[in-house]
């Protein structure tokens, strides 16, 4: 989606898009490129884009538009490794469960609490 593109949808100025967009790229969370039809940016820099905006839209100015980002990029770096950490253990559990299965361990273990007459 060109810069233009980007304005019309948004229903914003093209001095203000482009401002946008050069922001969010000098800081890396867009990487715009030059094509024939102008300056494009991705898919994924138009959600980047829609997200800058919507905090903008919400009464931040562009540099604490920045921070707020920041801190969702860290957020959600640290969600994606605890999801990774949680599947990782359960998997061992899953293989802690088939090795008890597996040796009949259960039923020896819970023979150890039944009341004996």
């Amino acid at each position: 989606m060109t810069i233009w593109e980007l304005s019309k949808k948004f229903d914003l100025p093209y001095s203000t898009t482009h401002k946008y967009v050069q922001i969010l790229a000098d800081h890396f969370y867009i990487f715009p490129r030059k094509t024939d039809k102008g300056i494009e940016i991705s898919e994924s820099d138009l959600e980047t884009f829609e997200k800058f905006l919507t905090i903008i839209q919400g009464g931040y100015k562009p540099k604490e538009a920045l921070l707020i980002l920041d801190d969702r990029r860290v957020i959600r770096k640290l969600l994606i490794e605890i999801s990774e950490k949680i599947d990782n253990i359960e998997e061992r559990l899953e293989k802690i469960e088939e090795y008890i299965e597996r040796k009949g361990f259960w039923r020896k273990f819970l023979s150890l609490f039944k009341r004996r007459r």
